[in-house]
């Protein structure tokens, strides 16, 4: 993954680097979103959740876990600190590591967004999963539309998904946002913003915002710092707008 100057400095002497996005993956999409451990929701009720029309009500709080979110990981990684906090987060223009069957590659541009959380270390092996997610109370008859930034870099010898979405008090997916793909060994850091809307109809309840990053299982060996290193992904908060439903 792509991190701070510090470990910008350690992958570079390593040859590892960053994240990119796009679309039109040669590999199949990992589908271990679907086995990821669902957070403790919350008692089906608003009392004491915040009102997520209010400003700043879903920001990240200036750190990891920090304004009421929280974060979970399966599977190692290299680190182990998984995630981190960075205003601005940078995809930088690095060329990537060559070796272990990986071929160096420079994006040759940078992206980057603010106020961001993104994963700090790379997976040591398949079915790594990260998720970080906030608990939310969401009213009846009102719409919500959320709506982050993220940045990417694409040179890794391995690729990184992003999936977003809003759970419903029991965990299953109310609503979802397009996936965000950083593919591996790609020319060109990428940047964008993805939407997510929802209108309750009929219970004012605790849902849950969740992000998800998964990764490529190509190529297959986990062995060598260029075949663990990942792409990076760097998401801001959801802004959110209300409005009463039609």
């Amino acid at each position: 993954m792509q991190e701070s100057t510090a470990s910008h400095a350690r992958h570079r002497s390593s040859g590892v680097n960053r994240r990119t996005v796009a679309t039109g993956m040669a590999w199949a999409i990992p589908v271990a979103v679907a086995a990821t451990p669902t957070p403790a929701f919350a008692a089906s009720t608003c009392v004491g959740s915040p009102n997520v029309c209010a400003s700043g009500t879903m920001g990240f709080g200036g750190a990891v876990d920090g304004n009421g979110w929280q974060k979970n990981v399966t599977g190692a990684f290299s680190p182990s600190t998984v995630f981190q906090y960075k205003n601005p987060y940078t995809a930088a223009n690095v060329a990537s590591c060559s070796g272990d069957g990986c071929t160096a590659v420079s994006p040759g541009n940078t992206t980057s967004v603010a106020n961001a959380i993104y994963i700090e270390s790379n997976p040591t092996g398949s079915g790594r999963v990260a998720t970080y997610f906030k608990t939310m109370c969401l009213s009846a008859g009102t719409t919500y539309t959320f709506t982050f930034s993220w940045a990417a870099y694409t040179a890794n010898c391995r690729a990184a998904y992003l999936d977003s979405a809003i759970l419903n008090p029991d965990g299953t997916i109310a609503a979802a946002g397009a996936q965000v793909v950083a593919p591996a060994s790609t020319k060109g850091n990428t940047s964008g913003t993805v939407t997510i809307t929802i209108t309750p109809l009929t219970t004012s309840d605790a849902y849950t915002f969740r992000y998800t990053w998964t990764f490529g299982t190509t190529p297959t060996s986990y062995g060598g710092s260029c075949n663990i290193g990942a792409n990076d992904i760097g998401v801001s908060a959801p802004t959110v707008t209300c409005r009463a439903a039609a």
